[in-house]
């Protein structure tokens, strides 16, 4: 039976519930023999073709860019908590140097990228002999490593050489960096317990562990298209972004969105210091599907941890929160929200205190501050912290972690506080938002879909769990009448934008058959590139069946930056695949073709350019590599459920192959769906 886009649910077929339970027991524990027969290696036939011909390679937290020069390997190192100054910075750099080397002496070059097996190996050939690195990170210590086997008739033994650039408060002592040569071995680690202990390993024993180590992570989720070139690059793409994720995740805070994967000149960050959350949360959709929720879970615990800091600067960053229990994430959230950084943070109150609703005095005062406060595009966003407790409720229904249910109670009460305060009742009975930001998108506008729906999640979750959690009773009841009598999200017949600028509305006609961001007029401008109108469809999951499907179709249709352009973190590709439009693979495509720019395959989004002309930016990005690895598993795996649903432990109906590849692509996967089931195809 050919299933090739057809798509087929596991309930249709007959499948019960303990069958699937034993299947993933069975995948869990088979064998994967992928990497012997599939290639996702990448290869750089020359050296120093410039600055972006760099490979990452680390050791779950401390890593490096390797490069080659002349005579040296070049590591450009990063380590996610290296917090100085204000802000994360490089721990250094490393130069591996080959003494008598040169360029015009080789004979032969390949620098390949492995990461089914967690290496960069370098192959320099010569009149006298061959030089071959192997780099990779040694997890147990926490160092990185580069194995030297050196056949030259006249070597002299690598030297390596760390140095710095900063002096003073730019250092941090506890993460001094040792080069350290053992046994034709460099040995390059990140404060003194690291290095004690890989001073205690050989090269055996570390191969071994490395080598379980991948095996064990591949085990868990994997993606194998095959039938074309494009299919062939998306699975090394993901792989690649797979890999590079890991190398860099396991440390104690998870890395940035912007430069996570690796600095490559200097410190070199832009974006500013803080932590961004709508490129933040493109890290945390594909993880749970490709078999890793630790890396979901490591940024969900990391905003929790904060979640007594952002409590108490709500009112800061919100004046018209103050005097209640509203909690609202910044979407720049600074790093030392976190204790981890900060060292302080208050417990969270018991989600069992007392509530008051406001006056109508007291909204009228918190509209009139929100009217009045200064604008710019992150000043208006309150939906970060739903869509955080959406991810956190989604994380258990993969893991099934009842640890989290006092988290998403927290979570739960304070983002349904911000929006009793945010929503006004008019005149037609229903509650409608005013002066919001549709993200970044439209500035102070009314009835922003996006908020509409973050609303809608919050009461509906208040109304079927807050008896269980303890929320008092006339806060249970608020939630419930205005999410009864919540405004409808905008729509329209059609929207038209003027010829000169597309990012003015021209005109409106009223209707229902499409979504629109906001509650749109002529004149009305919007200040940046987003389908903010299909955030129903992907991360809401509003629109799953009848009208709401239809019109969320016939939006992303005519959304007129429906590409976004080169951008990372749009979710436009994951949009057309949750909607199973025929073309979704070629969005999935055209996202990632656009975006994986690194020549070892890392991902970009706008920013700085790393020299003059490149086609990259300053560092690797991760939030469109994020995008990306969710577009492909989205094509082959879907199990949410239609939001909002009040099962915190199941997803929907788990449908494999739900939208239409092309027939020539053959396709193999391991991956995890909601319910915590493994599904293995074919």
């Amino acid at each position: 039976m050919d299933l090739q886009g057809q798509g087929f649910h596991l309930r249709r077929l007959g499948i019960s519930a303990a069958l699937i339970a034993a299947s993933a027991l069975i995948a869990a524990s088979a064998v994967f023999t992928a990497s012997a027969e599939t290639d996702v290696t990448v290869s750089f036939d020359r050296w120093n073709s410039g600055d972006e011909y760099v490979m990452p390679v680390g050791a779950g937290d401390f890593s490096a860019m390797v490069s080659v020069v002349t005579n040296a390997l070049e590591l450009h190192l990063s380590k996610t908590d290296y917090f100085a100054e204000g802000e994360l910075l490089s721990p250094g750099h490393v130069t591996i140097a080959f003494e008598g080397l040169s360029t015009n002496g080789f004979t032969s070059f390949k620098q390949t990228l492995d990461p089914k097996n967690g290496l960069v190996t370098v192959a320099i050939g010569t009149k006298t002999g061959r030089i071959d690195c192997t780099l990779y990170g040694d997890r147990a210590s926490g160092a990185l490593v580069c194995d030297v086997d050196d056949t030259r008739t006249d070597r002299i033994p690598a030297k390596p050489c760390y140095s710095i650039w900063r002096t003073g408060k730019g250092l941090v002592d506890a993460y001094k960096v040792f080069a350290d040569v053992k046994d034709g071995s460099i040995l390059i680690s990140c404060g003194e317990t690291s290095r004690a202990a890989v001073l205690k390993t050989t090269r055996e024993s570390r191969r071994a562990v490395l080598v379980k180590g991948w095996a064990d992570f591949w085990e868990k989720g994997y993606v194998i298209l095959e039938g074309d070139v494009k299919a062939e690059k998306l699975t090394r793409w993901w792989w690649i972004n797979m890999y590079g994720y890991a190398s860099v995740g396991y440390g104690p805070v998870p890395p940035k969105f912007n430069g996570g994967a690796g600095l490559v000149q200097g410190d070199r960050r832009h974006w500013g210091k803080n932590l961004w959350w709508n490129n933040t949360r493109e890290m945390i959709w594909p993880m749970c599907v490709a078999g890793h929720p630790e890396f979901a879970k490591a940024i969900l615990d990391y905003y929790d941890d904060a979640f007594g800091n952002i409590l108490l600067h709500t009112p800061k960053w919100f004046p018209e929160m103050a005097g209640t229990g509203a909690v609202v994430v910044e979407e720049t959230m600074k790093l030392e929200e976190n204790p981890y950084f900060s060292k302080t943070n208050p417990p969270p109150p018991d989600v069992t205190r007392p509530y008051r609703e406001p006056t109508a005095a007291e909204r009228a005062k918190s509209l009139d501050i929100r009217r009045a406060r200064g604008n710019a595009y992150t000043t208006h966003v309150y939906s970060s912290g739903v869509e955080y407790l959406q991810q956190l409720i989604d994380y258990v229904r993969f893991t099934g972690d009842r640890t989290c249910l006092p988290k998403i109670a927290r979570w739960l009460r304070g983002v349904t506080e911000a929006y009793v305060v945010l929503l006004e009742k008019e005149v037609d009975g229903k509650w409608h938002l005013h002066n919001t930001n549709v993200n970044e998108s439209w500035w102070k506008v009314d009835d922003s879909i996006v908020d509409l729906a973050a609303a809608k999640f919050a009461f509906f979750q208040t109304v079927a769990h807050g008896a269980e959690f303890g929320f008092p009773a006339n806060l249970i009841a608020a939630a419930k009448e205005r999410l009864e009598n919540l405004a409808p999200f905008p729509t329209a017949e059609k929207v038209e934008n003027c010829a000169t600028n597309r990012l003015i509305t021209a005109s409106v006609i009223p209707g229902d058959r499409i979504f629109t961001a906001c509650r749109l007029a002529p004149g009305v401008a919007k200040k940046a590139d987003a389908n903010n109108e299909t955030y129903l469809v992907m991360p809401f999951a509003m629109c799953e069946t009848g009208d709401m499907y239809r019109r969320a179709v016939a939006t992303a249709a005519e959304t007129f930056d429906a590409d976004c352009h080169e951008y990372g973190w749009p979710q436009t590709s994951v949009v057309a695949a949750r909607l199973r439009l025929d073309d979704a693979w070629k969005k999935v495509w055209n996202h990632a073709e656009a975006t994986q720019k690194w020549p070892y395959g890392g991902g970009k989004s706008p920013s700085l350019k790393l020299y003059k002309g490149a086609q990259v930016e300053e560092a690797p990005y991760l939030d469109g590599s994020g995008v990306t690895m969710t577009g492909i598993q989205e094509l082959l795996l879907q199990s949410h459920p239609a939001e909002p649903s009040a099962d915190f432990f199941r997803g929907g109906e788990v449908t494999v192959l739900p939208c239409k590849l092309p027939p020539n692509w053959k396709v193999r996967f391991r991956l995890r769906a909601r319910g915590g089931r493994t599904i293995e195809y074919p």
